[in-house]
């Protein structure tokens, strides 16, 4: 009998055998082709995983960069005319009643986002992991697996095939064969046959599932692409929904203008050039409302 420490050292042979340039036998090439897919969609998922992470910070960050930009704006605005437009937030006190500003609608939209952001990460980038996971750990074990069938199958392959050349060895010297050579290559062409059979049946059903995992991903990737564009719809939906409400910002801060005589121009340039004198409108302001 053949302890496991031999056949694993028998494998370890083979394997050194073929990493040094001997051809592997008995690869079945139906394997190797579909070997070949799992290959090319294992790079195809990893790159997806990769993408929808990196989505999903962008997200992070764009929501945490408009809220922070929106606080700034206000920070600037902070006891001017155009406060109330540009950074008052809800609960704040205006005699106009319910606020709407753009620190408010923006403070509204980040609120709403950190919940679309929890369910991309749910749906979306935890459902791609998941299935990366689970195709790859189980077409790399079970190729595993199949590569060990197919190094016992080479071991006895060898081992049949020298035992055969020394009994071919014997008989052309005219010699009586050892009963126990003879036993010996009988037994170990039982092995060879049933290695062959489990090798042969093992990379059937691998390839019929490397197949299945590979030509029908898309069945895979269908509940994904659905979540996607579902989010993507009500994303875009609620945005434009919720950011509609500035119109209301950019009419007020047109009356302001009327109210104010400022130009629609900005006035960088003067701001770069006049004097001080020439600048100065803290006169014509006092002079006029600040509010209808």
């Amino acid at each position: 009998t053949v302890s496991k420490s031999d056949k694993s050292k028998a494998r370890i042979g083979l394997r050194f055998k073929e990493k040094v340039g001997k051809k592997a036998k008995n690869r079945s090439g139906e394997l190797v082709a579909m070997t070949e897919r799992f290959e090319v969609l294992k790079s195809k998922m990893k790159l997806l995983v990769a993408s929808l992470h990196a989505q999903h910070a962008a997200m992070i960050e764009l929501n945490r960069t408009r809220h922070e930009v929106a606080r700034n704006l206000g920070a600037i605005a902070e006891k001017s005319p155009i406060y109330e437009f540009a950074g008052q937030l809800p609960g704040s006190e205006t005699p106009k009643g319910a606020v709407t500003s753009y620190a408010s609608v923006h403070q509204s939209m980040a609120n709403r986002n950190k919940m679309y952001i929890d369910r991309y990460k749910q749906f979306v980038v935890d459902y791609s992991i998941e299935w990366e996971k689970v195709v790859v750990t189980r077409i790399s074990n079970d190729l595993k697996t199949s590569e060990k069938f197919r190094l016992d199958l080479d071991h006895y392959q060898n081992k049949v095939e020298s035992l055969r050349k020394s009994v071919n060895a014997t008989m052309a010297k005219g010699k009586l064969v050892d009963p126990k050579t003879s036993e010996k290559l009988k037994r170990n062409e039982e092995k060879l046959s049933r290695s062959r059979a489990e090798y042969e049946d093992y990379t059937t059903q691998l390839c019929i599932l490397i197949e299945e995992v590979t030509e029908r991903a898309w069945k895979d990737l269908h509940p994904l692409l659905i979540k996607m564009a579902q989010f993507d719809a009500t994303l875009a939906s609620d945005e434009a929904k919720l950011f509609g409400e500035l119109n209301a910002v950019v009419n007020n801060l047109k009356n302001v203008a009327q109210q104010h005589g400022l130009k629609p121009q900005a006035r960088l340039k003067e701001l770069s050039q006049l004097s001080a004198a020439q600048i100065d409108t803290k006169g014509a302001a006092s002079a006029l409302p600040l509010t209808d």
